[in-house]
């Protein structure tokens, strides 16, 4: 996130990408829905879209099988830079350690064979991606532990696009009454049916926010998505 505050960009650029990096992990991963970006920046669907589309002609990030990826690594990143080829080349002599010392310098390292990624490492991640959507982010600690035992009877995709659900329909609610994310998954709320997790005040806001989207979207299949979301509310 900090080297987004650095960049020159326009407030409304750089407030989409630091939305973006605050869902990312260590290596930039994340995987947001735009309607996600949008409730959080303040700014329409169909401008995160927008300039998420730019961004990723820009380089500055990469949209693959619904990941987004931040600050993609490029060819030239990984490159050998004249400096450490000029100092592997300074003794021809030089021992066979220090060659391979060289050798690291001038390629990337691959990941050690022997690391095995286990089903726990598994959950884990797949639990802070969920634990990114869900619309109140506290207890962090005992809410992984909670997520990762639902996904031991759930699969993954299922819990991830109910907790985005959730999260699109308790987007006008008060963050005091949606419930910590580990009470949320311990009681299974995710088998809720979705109508019963928004009041009928909390319903009417989110049918005049859709209308108010109607207004302005140009995509037919968006047009229809949305007329057929209100239907669903009602």
């Amino acid at each position: 996130m900090a080297k987004v505050w650095e960049m020159d960009l326009k407030a409304v650029d750089k407030i989409i990408l630091l939305a973006l990096a605050d869902y990312a992990d260590d290596d930039g991963v994340c995987w947001p829905r735009q309607t996600t970006v949008a409730i959080k920046t303040g700014v329409s669907r169909q401008t995160v879209n927008q300039k998420m589309k730019q961004m990723e002609s820009d380089g500055l990030l990469v949209r693959n099988d619904g990941r987004t990826i931040l600050f993609p690594v490029i060819e030239d990143d990984i490159s050998v830079k004249e400096p450490d080829m000029s100092r592997c080349q300074v003794d021809r002599h030089e021992s066979q350690a220090t060659r391979q010392e060289c050798q690291v310098d001038r390629h990337p390292s691959k990941p050690s064979s022997n690391h095995q990624i286990t089903p726990k490492d598994n959950f884990e991640n797949q639990a802070l991606l969920i634990w990114a959507e869900y619309p109140r982010r506290v207890g962090k600690p005992d809410a992984i532990k909670k997520i990762v035992s639902a996904l031991k009877k759930e699969n993954f995709e299922k819990l991830l696009s109910r907790t985005k659900l959730y999260a699109d329909m308790t987007s006008n609610k008060e963050r005091h009454f949606i419930p910590h994310p580990a009470t949320w998954f311990n009681q299974e709320r995710y088998n809720d049916d979705p109508d019963e997790w928004m009041d009928s005040e909390a319903k009417e806001k989110e049918i005049q926010k859709l209308r108010h989207r109607m207004e302005y979207e140009r995509d037919p299949k968006q047009f229809e998505a949305l007329k057929e979301r209100i239907k669903e509310l009602r």
